[in-house]
């Protein structure tokens, strides 16, 4: 039976060996199946080039790895526990890409899907709205939600190419320093007094073993 445990979902697509040199951009690996799905019709064309164009952004401007995934686990979920396909590995994690038209009800969304499909989302934004305001308004749909998120990573970039990065903290986002105290939050306490710079996406998959 094929283990389709999360640590083995991120063991395996990280794996760089698996990707052909044509399917590496950069720090972005993508996965074949995802660039054949994205040559099936025009709207996943477009899905695709929209999910992509984010994530070579975010990697260029976090200087990190980016696996996109494919679009599911040979017909089954690839994040068993959410039973969710989501978009992208990231530091370990399981996130997902939005872009959102800036209004209220377009970010709120976003979280409340976000949720739901991975550990994480990166939220783009189209108009001019601002980071603060966006953080505004998922604070209160946040304020509302029955069911804790914490530990939740929430990036938002704006239409300048700006980024914030938080975790959900409680009702609230939490601001944080980089995308990789995000992540560290949601290692095991002893391994957050490493020094930073000392732990690479390797070792956080290593980590899966105690979470």
């Amino acid at each position: 039976m094929c283990d389709n445990s999360k640590k083995a979902i991120i063991t395996k697509y990280t794996d760089k060996s698996r990707y052909k040199p044509e399917h590496i951009f950069g720090d972005v690996y993508v996965d074949k199946d995802r660039i054949a799905l994205s040559k099936t019709n025009d709207e996943e064309k477009e899905i695709f080039n929209r999910e992509f164009n984010a994530a070579k952004r975010f990697s260029e401007h976090f200087n990190c790895e980016v696996f996109l995934l494919p679009p599911d686990e040979n017909g089954h979920a690839i994040y068993v526990d959410k039973h969710s396909n989501p978009d992208s590995i990231i530091h370990g994690r399981l996130i997902d890409f939005k872009k959102a038209k800036g209004t209220d009800r377009s970010i709120i969304k976003k979280l409340e899907r976000g949720v739901s499909q991975a550990e994480g989302i990166i939220i783009t934004i189209e108009n001019e709205t601002p980071i603060y305001k966006a953080v505004q308004w998922l604070n209160g749909v946040l304020n509302t939600m029955t069911n804790p998120h914490d530990g939740f990573i929430v990036i938002i970039e704006d239409n300048k190419g700006i980024y914030g990065v938080y975790t959900v903290n409680g009702k609230r986002l939490s601001i944080e320093e980089s995308l990789f105290s995000a992540t560290r939050r949601l290692s095991p306490p002893d391994i957050k007094n490493i020094p930073p710079g000392t732990m690479n996406c390797q070792y956080l998959i290593f980590l899966e073993d105690f979470i």
